[in-house]
């Protein structure tokens, strides 16, 4: 968990599962930035419950962290270049 941000991190703390307010809250990011990143493929996410028109889509912390691999640029360190 060490490459989780704190935000995110503190956020999860005792909970399975974040709403998706909760989780954009905790990126900085806004609401429908997260909801394209969802209807992207990037960021998995459960349907709660069994509401056929509101879905309420939740995001474990393993979702959290296949998101956060799948967007995130790793930057080759100065000091491997030649």
């Amino acid at each position: 968990m060490s490459n989780v941000p704190d935000e995110v991190r503190a956020a999860f703390d005792g909970r399975p599962y974040l709403g998706m307010p909760q989780l954009a809250k905790a990126l900085r990011i806004d609401i429908k930035t997260l909801t394209k990143h969802l209807r992207a493929g990037n960021l998995p996410a459960c349907n709660k419950g069994t509401g056929p028109v509101r879905k309420r889509l939740v995001c474990t912390l393993d979702d959290f962290k296949e998101f956060y691999r799948r967007t995130s640029v790793s930057v080759p360190s100065l000091e491997a270049a030649p």
